[in-house]
């Protein structure tokens, strides 16, 4: 048996942009998906706790440093400039294994990121 797990969180990102002539995803500073464990091409939710707003995409890097968290594509039209995220990773783990699992979540405060332990 299998439980889908929350793996890794960024949760209060600020969008800094959206590109609607792309071909989607979310493009992330490589820092953040390190911080939260999200790898590139991994899919994630995305809820826009300023709107309510909830999709799914995939991410991939942007420029390492820049705090970018860019919608591309169809994503973009669900997003503003300014709106607070949460991003969110999840894999099914195996129930023997939930003793060894482990999440990782970044907060950002004032755009600042903090690790939770």
């Amino acid at each position: 048996m299998y439980r889908s797990m929350m793996i890794g969180k960024l949760h209060g990102l600020r969008v800094t942009g959206a590109l609607l002539d792309y071909e989607g995803s979310i493009a992330l500073d490589p820092d953040h998906c390190d911080a939260a464990g999200i790898l590139p091409l991994e899919f994630v939710e995305i809820w826009n706790k300023t709107t309510g707003t909830r999709i799914s995409t995939y991410v991939i890097h942007g420029e390492r440093g820049s705090a970018c968290c860019v919608l591309n594509g169809a994503a973009a039209r669900t997003c503003q400039v300014g709106d607070e995220l949460i991003i969110a990773a999840r894999a099914d783990v195996a129930v023997e294994r939930l003793c060894d699992f482990v999440s990782r979540t970044v907060v950002f405060w004032c755009r600042q990121p903090y690790l939770m332990d």
